[in-house]
């Protein structure tokens, strides 16, 4: 019986690394392209654009979150056609993030501004939602 608390709290924490949407997002890179996304109408302004290059120009950020920082810099409307097999194999990327892969969608689906679906998933993504 000793081991059961602590079988449940690692099940718990499990749940929250493998459930999507449990978790918040795995880095400020990713917080602040979420909180981009809430706020895009068509394009990124221009400071929004400032903070996506600082992203793509930032080495702690990773390969996946600059990538997506580069899709977004080149957003109008929707997801550039060189941009789009790069979200596709996000999407599909296991070694990528909850997060990283579901804003690749999110990318992809763009038409002008996120969906109501997507905005609920990229709230979800931020710390203070």
């Amino acid at each position: 019986m000793k081991g059961k608390p602590f079988f449940l709290s690692m099940a718990c924490a499990l749940a929250l690394l493998v459930v999507p949407g449990l978790s918040h997002a795995s880095s400020e890179a990713m917080e602040d392209m979420a909180e981009i996304m809430m706020h895009l109408n068509h394009h990124p302004s221009g400071s929004e654009k400032r903070t996506l290059r600082n992203i793509i120009n930032d080495s702690d950020a990773s390969e996946h979150e600059r990538t997506l920082a580069g899709a977004m810099l080149n957003l109008n409307h929707r997801a550039s056609p060189a941009d789009k097999p790069k979200l596709e194999a996000l999407m599909n990327d296991a070694s990528a993030s909850q997060e990283v892969r579901t804003m690749a969608e999110i990318l992809l689906n763009l038409n002008h501004k996120p969906s109501g679906p997507d905005k609920d998933k990229l709230k979800m993504m931020m710390h203070d939602h």
